[in-house]
């Protein structure tokens, strides 16, 4: 029970306010009774004194990447003094313990939440399989990882041998919903590119098409009350909603792994001049259908 197991790490450390590993066991004790401010202060102090101890630095970063986590497991990101907190304690935690899986596994974790240092979160997620092959939810934060890097096929493969060989169903959910999103993706590619063919050929201006005020799809020149949209503003729109179509059935799933959701969708911003006289080629989808952090067992 979380109230025994806070019991005795405060026993402990009312007999020796010094002892690191207590201090960390009552900050994790703490956690699990959802008093996560008082937690962090906890494992922040541990991580402070503990200087060779690397779960009090791992634990102490774990408390932060879980704070501020929205409804259903869901995290948009990441304030950028708290990311650095984060990757500061990875790092020592690694530099400490370089055979401790997970260390690696929550640094790529925070990269693909942040959208930063991407191509080190892949090594860094690569080195989490190389040391537990068997951790299936290292390879969807990798299936992610790849998106954030637009390598789509990379990212296919992965999630379609998570979404068909997953053991736990949560992950299985989280794969199939990344595949959701890619297929989103190519279908928005494709009507780009017809669009391209059909200017080059001397079809006039691309018209994307686009989502109408009842959800039914629409020309492009079917415009909305309000200010014209540019053709810029109506495929970014068009995309965004297809993403945001296939991410809404996505579930926390219950095993420890990374896997949040990494950014919100953005409304593209009012048009400041003429449009564009092409369309605009569809950007890859972001990773916000990954799950929650790391659980901690």
């Amino acid at each position: 029970r979380p109230d025994d197991a806070a019991a005795r790490p405060q026993h402990a450390l009312d007999l020796d306010p010094t002892n690191v590993m207590a201090r960390t066991s009552l900050g994790m004790a703490r956690f699990r009774q959802q008093r996560h401010a008082e937690a962090i202060v906890h494992l922040r102090e541990a991580a402070a004194a503990g200087a060779d101890n690397y779960l009090a630095h791992y634990y102490y970063a774990y408390a932060l990447s879980r704070a501020g986590m929205g409804e259903g497991g869901s995290m948009v990101g990441y304030p950028a003094d708290r990311a650095r907190e984060m990757r500061a304690a990875l790092r020592k935690a690694i530099s400490l313990r370089p055979d401790f899986p997970e260390s690696y596994h929550l640094l790529a974790w925070v990269n693909l939440v942040t959208g930063e240092n991407i191509a080190e979160g892949v090594q860094l997620i690569r080195q989490a399989v190389a040391l537990a092959p068997g951790n299936q939810h290292y390879a969807l934060v990798l299936a992610q990882l790849y998106l954030r890097q637009d390598k789509i096929e990379e990212a296919r493969r992965t999630a379609e041998l998570l979404a068909r060989e997953g053991t736990d169903p949560g992950l299985r959910a989280t794969a199939q919903s990344v595949l959701a999103s890619i297929n989103s993706y190519e279908e928005q590619l494709r009507k780009y590119r017809a669009a391209q063919e059909s200017y080059e050929r001397g079809g006039g201006e691309p018209r994307p098409v686009v989502r109408d005020g009842d959800g039914e799809q629409g020309p492009a020149d079917k415009t909305p009350a309000g200010p014209r949209q540019s053709d810029d503003e109506k495929v970014a729109e068009a995309l965004a909603q297809a993403i945001n179509d296939s991410s809404t059935s996505t579930r926390r799933p219950t095993a420890s792994s990374p896997a949040a959701r990494a950014r919100p969708k953005r409304r593209p911003s009012s048009p400041t001049g003429p449009p564009r006289t092409r369309a605009p080629k569809p950007t890859a989808p972001s990773s916000r259908w990954s799950s929650s952090p790391p659980a901690f067992n």
